[in-house]
């Protein structure tokens, strides 16, 4: 889970018991715009990294100690990040005065590969369904399934601005639970902590 800051954040890890695992601090090394230390979203995967995506809209890899390994801009404010494996994902971020309803597959350099539009107004948190190969985004009060063509499969309504969305499913049919980094979901928002202990299916 992370505890975000606007100069850093701290990220700690949990077990399935919630005892802590590890613990650190997170700080941009080189970006100084506003909340660049601000994390908004993080996905486990792709390279053996965490990704964490910051509201200044920098993405970086981090090693479990917290170590940097790399960074890209996405040219966003507050996108979200998730991995299938393969590619990375990253969202548009706020829709403050124009919508923001794209998503987009990149590769680990940050390179984009596509653009997919969702039709949404915000694009915030981002996180990725193995078992169905579908997104969940999350929106201001909404949390979104999507599928790989940005076509709205299900929504619903969550008091809210979700900007930390990661995904886990259960060896249950057409069971999907929302996890953080234990057995809860964590919908971070800039002024709030939201968890949301259930299933949706």
């Amino acid at each position: 889970i992370a505890i975000p800051g606007d100069n850093s954040s701290t990220v700690d890890e949990y077990d399935a018991a919630q005892n802590l695992l590890m613990s650190f601090v997170f700080t941009p090394p080189s970006d100084t715009r506003v909340a660049a230390g601000f994390i908004e979203d993080m996905t486990w995967g792709l390279g053996g990294w965490l990704w964490i995506s910051t509201f200044s809209g920098e993405v970086y890899s981090v090693s479990s100690a917290g170590i940097i390994q790399s960074s890209f801009d996405t040219g966003t404010s507050g996108p979200g990040v998730a991995t299938d494996g393969t590619n990375l994902y990253t969202t548009e971020g706020f829709g403050f005065i124009d919508p923001a309803p794209h998503f987009y597959r990149r590769d680990a350099a940050g390179n984009i590969l596509a653009t997919i539009s969702t039709g949404l107004n915000d694009t915030l948190g981002i996180g990725y369904d193995r078992l169905s190969n579908t997104f969940w985004i999350g929106g201001i009060d909404l949390l979104s399934n999507v599928d790989g063509s940005g076509n709205v499969l299900n929504q619903f309504g969550i008091d809210g601005v979700h900007t930390g969305v990661e995904l886990s499913t259960v060896p249950e049919p057409a069971t999907i639970v929302l996890m953080g980094f234990g057995m809860v979901a964590l919908l971070v928002s800039r002024k709030k902590t939201v968890q949301i202990n259930g299933r949706l299916g």
